[in-house]
């Protein structure tokens, strides 16, 4: 493990419930990009005069915190986009076509453990048997307290790279289900996928969209530097990119 390449996936999805489509979202980073995150994030608080505390998410953005999350996203795209300290992936989801196990307590975590294997394995031409990877995901509010769930995650995740590329030596060092109060690159990631998620669903297009998430949308856009976070970005894109994850399994699969 020690020549190995070290990469930290954060990982959270947005609109789970009552959309057609759901987007699992996750940053990669290197051991020191994940604090320099992190200090960006809460130098623009302090620079919009807020509190070192304050969470950043999707859901929370108002007309008043507009500019400060606007500020941030410059700043964090800009390390996918031109840095390069960063990578930011989003996994597409048609609802409709997945099926759900009957224990949805085990459903999420199984179905994370899939969707997280096309994150880091789907998206490149080839696979990368000598990186190690820590992922660190998002544990919801109604998720239930379960010490296990960190284990059977890792486990998913490892069983499914030795069954689909036949690897020896795991992948997947670790994982952990944590809350994103104690992590800024997961709210970063949040905030991220929040916005696909946004359009992809069309919700911009209804007659009560409100003007401040439809103006931040636009501004992720701009940053990205896609036409549109609705549609799989092309290939070129490499440090911002956005997957149907039907298509992302098949190519897995057929690797």
């Amino acid at each position: 493990m020690a020549d190995r390449k070290v990469v930290h996936v954060y990982v959270d999805e947005s609109s789970q419930t009552g959309h057609g489509f759901m987007v699992v979202g996750a940053v990669f980073c290197s051991d020191d990009a994940a604090p320099e995150i992190t200090a960006v994030m809460e130098g623009c608080l302090a620079q919009h005069r807020q509190r070192p505390d304050k969470e950043f998410h999707w859901n929370e953005l108002t007309s008043n915190t507009l500019q400060l999350y606007m500020d941030l996203l410059d700043a964090i795209i800009g390390f996918a986009t031109t840095r390069r300290h960063m990578r930011y992936r989003a996994l597409v989801v048609e609802m409709a076509k997945i099926d759900w196990p009957p224990n949805r307590h085990r459903s999420r975590e199984a179905l994370l453990a899939k969707f997280i294997f096309a994150l880091v394995f789907g998206f490149a031409p080839g696979s990368e048997p000598d990186t190690t990877y820590h992922v660190w995901i998002d544990k919801r509010a109604d998720s239930l307290d379960d010490l296990e769930m960190d284990q059977r995650t890792l486990h998913a995740l490892n069983t499914e790279a030795r069954s689909t590329f036949g690897w020896a030596e795991d992948p997947f060092a670790s994982v952990r289900f944590v809350d994103s109060k104690q992590s800024r690159p997961i709210q970063a990631v949040d905030m991220i996928t929040g916005a696909v998620a946004y359009e992809t669903n069309r919700k911009h297009e209804a007659p009560d969209a409100s003007r401040h998430r439809v103006a931040l949308l636009q501004h992720v856009i701009a940053c990205s530097t896609l036409p549109t976070l609705a549609k799989p970005s092309p290939p070129s894109s490499d440090g911002f990119q956005i997957m149907d994850y039907q298509t992302t399994r098949s190519a897995t699969a057929a690797d």
